[in-house]
């Protein structure tokens, strides 16, 4: 199992964006909705591999399905993102190459973002996690 890959807040701060009238605007996040450390493993007992993301708080979680081989975990009141969960085994690949899963987990934060507006920084912060610490969440993945 990988160990928890602390977040770099400045790292991920939102990026200052231009309006259409030319003013650069600086969002910044609730420290509530940035993860503090993220970490990614396979299951061996129910045979998935989870990108994990622990915040400043806890909270309960449930299971929402994005598609045959995704499911996700938010926090039942804030939406957050805490865990993607990946069945391997349906994918029935015998190898799974980063550089095409990478991709298919971004499209499903980016259907998430697309239905749950209220949190869409959230996710989008999830997302730039995992295009930044790729080989530190992904080496469960390619050891097994």
């Amino acid at each position: 199992m990988s160990d928890w890959v602390p977040v770099d807040i400045e790292e991920i701060r939102t990026k200052p964006d231009s309006a259409p009238n030319g003013v650069k605007i600086n969002l910044f996040l609730s420290p509530y909705d940035v993860p503090e450390a993220t970490r990614g493993r396979f299951d061996d007992d129910r045979k998935l591999f989870v990108i994990e993301f622990k915040y400043i708080s806890d909270e309960p979680t449930r299971r929402e399905r994005v598609d045959d081989f995704v499911n996700i975990r938010v926090g039942k009141t804030s939406e957050r993102l805490h865990a993607i969960e990946i069945d391997v085994q349906q994918l029935t690949a015998r190898t799974v190459e980063l550089r095409t899963f990478v991709p298919t987990v971004g499209q499903a934060i980016d259907a998430l973002t697309a239905h749950k507006a209220h949190t869409r920084d959230n996710y989008k912060v999830a997302k730039e996690l995992l295009g930044t610490r790729e080989d530190e969440l992904f080496a469960d993945l390619v050891a097994s």
